[in-house]
């Protein structure tokens, strides 16, 4: 009888310390740790998280080295059927930078042509569309020098622009909307983004106080390409590389189709005819009076980005994320 006494004991006594080894162990202040299985993890947890590292950009600093990248890459028929050998010699620096960024789409602004082109990433033409630029020739150099800044940027974000209205040059804020159209493509830089329009028969002519404008039937089909990051060129006609060397600075201009340029310095002496004449180009006064053809209630060419230098303030409402953007228009 006690000899089974005894056993029952030990039984008890074994089942004890499982149940307790089981059960967790108990913290300083009494509670109990948790104990978790490893069957009981969820499978996440056993995956190993792979090295947040950025690859390196590609390092193809000139001509020789772009073209040879292109004819080694495995898609050379599409590279050369496009534009990137021709910008390869013409502007590498351009080029360098469309290559690096391995994947995206890129536009270049053509201002010779009014022209936005939009590109597969073999640089060959997916899309065009007429444009609106600012009213005077060169690059921008201040706030309110009514021009279209001129080199290679990205984009940095795209905006609901339907609700924003268009401050003028004394303060005075119209009432109408839709003087940007419905998207707005933000470009990091100051005063300057791509955007729809109120005046649809602005297009093709010089009339922005530095934006570029396309219909907006173009501008929501544009957007659906549209990524932050994508490369944007814009690239100036010969009146522009004309005004820009006479006041001394330089800025390369790229040819928007395969076998054509006209990216080097002077070349706007061969190729005057591209563009019409400055003093045949109508001013837009989005608030006043506008030549035939120009539909009413186009801004006076907003600019984009913080930056102070927009002849228009865009007034975004607060549900839209904008970083008070002033644009030029």
């Amino acid at each position: 009888m006690i000899k089974s006494h005894s056993y029952i004991f030990l039984f008890l006594a074994v089942m004890s310390f499982m149940l307790w080894n089981c059960g967790g162990s108990k913290t300083a202040d009494g509670a109990m740790d948790s104990v978790v299985l490893p069957d009981s993890l969820p499978d996440s947890a056993w995956d190993v998280p792979e090295e947040d590292t950025v690859p390196p950009l590609l390092e193809l600093p000139d001509t020789e080295s772009q073209l040879t990248y292109m004819r080694t890459s495995g898609n050379w028929d599409k590279y050369r059927e496009g534009i990137l050998p021709q910008m390869a010699e013409d502007a590498p620096e351009y080029c360098e930078k469309i290559l690096q960024a391995e994947g995206k789409r890129f536009i270049v602004v053509d201002k010779a042509k009014m022209k936005l082109f939009l590109y597969t990433p073999y640089g060959e033409v997916d899309k065009s569309y007429g444009i609106a630029c600012a009213k005077n020739y060169g690059t921008k150099h201040k706030k309110g020098d009514s021009r279209t800044t001129e080199g290679i940027f990205k984009v940095k974000g795209v905006f609901d622009s339907t609700e924003w209205l268009f401050t003028d040059d004394n303060g005075y804020t119209s009432p109408k909307k839709g003087q940007y159209g419905p998207r707005f493509i933000r470009l990091n830089i100051p005063y300057i983004g791509i955007h729809g329009t109120g005046s649809p028969g602005s297009i093709g002519r010089r009339c922005s106080h530095g934006c570029i404008r396309v219909t907006n039937p173009n501008i929501l089909e544009l957007v659906k390409y549209v990524e932050e990051g994508m490369p944007v060129i814009i690239s100036p006609g010969p009146r522009d590389m004309a005004v820009n060397e006479s006041e001394g600075t330089k800025v390369l201009s790229v040819a928007t189709e395969p076998g054509s340029s006209r990216a080097r310095p002077g070349r706007w002496i061969e190729s005057k005819a591209e563009e019409p004449k400055q003093e045949d180009l109508p001013v837009v006064d989005p608030e006043t009076t506008e030549p035939s053809g120009i539909s009413s209630g186009e801004p006076a060419a907003p600019t984009e980005t913080a930056a102070p230098e927009p002849k228009e303030e865009v007034a975004a409402p607060a549900s839209v994320e904008t970083e008070h953007i002033e644009t030029e228009q």
